[in-house]
């Protein structure tokens, strides 16, 4: 997910959608996308909409995959 907050101009707030975390402020959705991938996060479309999961997030369900 990616969090659009409007102040007097739009903010996008990068936001893990397993646990929550978040990555700084960006001043356009394209900004937002390009911290993402910088940042190592994985951006996954489930059913119509967009999940993402930071690196910790990813190995976690990695490894429950391997468990199961």
């Amino acid at each position: 997910m990616i969090k659009k907050i409007r102040v007097k101009s739009k903010i996008f707030v990068p936001m893990c959608d397993c646990c929550g975390d978040e990555l700084d402020i960006e001043w356009s959705y394209e900004d937002a996308v390009l911290s993402l991938r910088r940042a190592g996060w994985q951006a996954k479309k489930v059913d119509d909409e967009w999940v993402n999961y930071c690196p910790e997030c990813q190995e976690m369900m990695q490894g429950a995959k391997q468990m199961d």
